[in-house]
């Protein structure tokens, strides 16, 4: 009778599926179904118990809503501390990864027309035939 008991709490617990929290997500006591940590902040771990387990993203990298592993901020972007990649601004263009500020953009050179943002490569921005094309970006 006993072992009947026993095995049938097992079974139970077993159909449970519970487990440590994911990274990537948070899970307060009690909960059936963790959290992912918002946009702009990761959580590399396991075990997280709420918020505060999610911390910012660092400057460079870019954090996606549930996933723990941080990417390289894209080319043409910039990505501050705990903020989600902004475009690099008019005139301006960035071809490598992990942009950490606006700073990271750079002067498009004269024979360019950066005429948009979030500029990654020269190879589709030179200036129009006929014109010349300051380092500013204009013509």
């Amino acid at each position: 009778m006993i072992l009947r008991q026993v095995s049938a709490l097992l079974a139970y617990l077993d159909s449970l599926q519970a487990g440590p929290c994911p990274p990537g997500h948070y899970c307060p006591p009690g909960t059936a179904t963790p959290v992912e940590c918002v946009n702009g902040r990761v959580n590399v771990n396991a075990f997280g118990m709420n918020a505060t387990a999610c911390v910012p993203c660092a400057a460079g990298l870019m954090c996606i809503s549930g996933d723990p592993v941080p990417e390289k901020c894209p080319p043409g972007f910039f990505c501050e501390l705990g903020v989600l990649p902004q475009k690099c601004p008019m005139y301006t263009y960035n071809p490598y990864y992990g942009g950490t500020s606006n700073g990271s953009c750079l002067a498009c050179p004269a024979g360019s027309l950066c005429a948009g943002t979030g500029i990654s490569s020269l190879d589709r921005y030179g200036c129009p035939p006929g014109y010349y094309c300051l380092k500013v970006g204009v013509c």
